[in-house]
């Protein structure tokens, strides 16, 4: 994932990570944190969750995230 970072160094914004897994999601945001890029992180343990978000971001007209990493395999989304 470092290399995908370092292209990343430019730019700003949020990052979406959703993943059901707290363990698996606190060591994707140390591993984003430790390439010191300048986004805000918003994590959502399930798709709903995430999908609900989404939504609200786009009925206030915020600026959707620039990165979404997700989980392909999660429970209530399969």
């Amino acid at each position: 994932m470092k290399p995908i970072l370092r292209e990343c160094q430019s730019m700003a914004g949020e990052i979406l990570i959703i993943e059901d897994d707290e363990v698996a999601r606190e060591a994707i945001v140390r591993s984003v944190r430790s390439a010191k890029l300048s986004f805000n992180f918003v994590e959502k343990e399930d798709g709903l969750a995430a999908l609900e978000y989404l939504r609200e971001q786009a009925e206030n007209d915020d600026e959707p995230p620039a990165i979404i990493l997700l989980d392909l395999l999660m429970s209530q989304m399969n």
